[in-house]
């Protein structure tokens, strides 16, 4: 019996003690997991405590009710709140902001007024970043897609932070904004904004008035926009872009077209609208296209459209981008709308033809003259790579001698009869291709290009201040 009790020890074999060491490791390693979780839950709840201390400020003084003179204010600490809570703000950017303090019954009279198009984006930003800012499309939760009114009390609850931040910071641009056009406006110009006709799918336009487009079943565009081929492009051009569905718009009187033309003249004094044979007739694409060839051209909303604006906003200064394919159908509509048209000096010497309408001997009054969009080359860098032929017709026409290129040019447009010309930077610097803006249908190096402060020079100032006195086109009306 003896034997029995004092062999214990046999049965420690190595075996065991290899399991015996497995098993501390795997304690001593677990021991090592959990003390590393309760120390990343006490912090994450000390810094969840501290946003909530800073929310809870934020809408403490946000929510308060303004007295008949409410010198309450925005705290600087609600402003870097609200700057920071965008990760994607760089270090550079948050240096250099400088912060003010603003009134809060300018902020309610902001997000009171603007709730008809503020709270439909907010929503859509805070949603999307929820999920992880994919487009709308791919949201996982379908209830939300279709912004059914349960999920979306839902989400405006959970996600109240982000909205609000969404706010401040739209009323904060609006404000810098606003500051800047009047003081462009009181030293004498003018700011034309770019209005693209389509809107993108990934949108809260397309998100929140899916009726406005045409939609498959689930609400996804059933058509998108672009270009028919051409001989620059074999295969045209495939925007992507979501198909407005007129007929709803027309019934709703235009509204939506309406609603965005007033927004836009509150920021610039002149709104040039992209692609504007669009709406005579635009190529629509089947949904799921590699490319335009499978399109057809589709009549648009034509006059009515622009007469139910003029209607609504009185005669608004518009520019129409009527570049590209034109036909009849398109310049009626142009002409029916009085709006003015575009002539791109550079086109009208390639091909060193005297006939070509983009010359301006050939220019209406009722034009706007530029020497090339943002999807030309430069001047000088056009000039350096176009034929001898197309060169010695520029220098023949401009009588040009020793005079640069881009000056030239420049003295050519605004000597036209254009109500309005347009110099661009570019040129005026006289470089070459490298500071071009966009090549289209690339992806990469496109709109990088900006000016440095000392690029303006006297030589500069002399020249632009001679050729807009020497060809009366200084606006003393404004």
């Amino acid at each position: 019996m003896n034997q029995i009790l004092i062999s214990s020890k046999v049965y420690v074999t190595k075996e065991l003690k290899r399991k015996q060491r497995i098993y501390q490791t795997i304690f001593l390693i677990s021991i090592l997991v959990i003390v590393s979780l309760l120390v990343y839950y006490f912090i994450a709840e000390k810094q969840k405590n501290e946003e909530e201390l800073v929310s809870q400020d934020i809408r403490s003084q946000l929510d308060s009710s303004p007295k008949e003179k409410d010198d309450t204010l925005i705290t600087d600490k609600v402003m870097v709140v609200a700057l920071n809570s965008d990760e994607d703000v760089s270090d550079q950017y948050e240096e250099n902001v400088e912060l003010e303090k603003e009134d809060l019954t300018d902020y309610h009279r902001f997000v009171e007024e603007k709730a008809e198009w503020l709270e439909p984006f907010a929503e859509y930003m805070a949603i999307k970043e929820s999920f992880d800012m994919k487009s709308w499309t791919n949201w996982t939760d379908e209830e939300i897609k279709r912004r059914h009114p349960e999920a979306l009390a839902n989400y405006r609850e959970k996600l109240a932070d982000k909205l609000e931040y969404h706010r401040v910071t739209q009323y904060l641009f609006d404000k810098q904004w606003k500051a800047l056009k009047k003081y462009a406006n009181e030293h004498h110009i003018q700011i034309i904004g770019d209005m693209p006709i389509y809107v993108a799918e990934d949108s809260v336009e397309m998100w929140a008035t899916p009726h406005y487009f045409k939609t498959d079943e689930v609400g996804n565009a059933a058509c998108v926009a672009g270009c028919p081929p051409d001989s620059f492009s074999p295969l045209g051009q495939l925007w992507g872009n979501p198909i407005y569905n007129w007929r709803t718009m027309k019934l709703d009187g235009f509204t939506w077209w309406i609603k965005r033309l007033k927004a836009s003249f509150e920021l610039f004094d002149v709104v040039r609208i992209d692609h504007f044979r669009g709406f005579a007739a635009y190529w629509e694409i089947p949904a799921g296209a590699t490319d335009a060839t499978g399109g057809e051209w589709v009549k648009g909303p034509g006059f009515d459209l622009f007469e139910a604006v003029k209607n609504e906003l009185g005669d608004l200064p518009i520019i129409a981008e009527d570049l590209g394919f034109m036909d009849d159908a398109v310049i009626e509509l142009r002409e029916a709308t009085g709006f003015p048209g575009m002539k791109i000096l550079e086109f009208g010497f390639m091909g060193a033809q005297p006939s070509s309408t983009d010359l301006p001997h050939y220019y209406p009054v009722n034009s706007v003259s530029y020497t090339g969009t943002h999807d030309n080359d430069t001047v000088l860098g056009w000039y350096e790579s176009a034929t001898d032929e197309e060169r010695d017709f520029c220098n023949r026409y401009l009588n040009r001698t020793d005079e640069p290129i881009s000056y030239a040019l420049l003295r050519s447009l605004y000597g036209s009869v254009s109500k309005m010309t347009i110099a661009t930077m570019q040129d005026l610097l006289q470089l070459d291709t490298t500071a071009r803006m966009n090549i289209p249908s690339t992806l990469g190096g496109n709109w990088v290009w900006r000016m440095q402060e000392g690029d303006i020079t006297q030589e500069v100032e002399d020249f632009l201040l001679e050729i807009t006195e020497l060809y009366d086109r200084s606006n003393e009306q404004l």
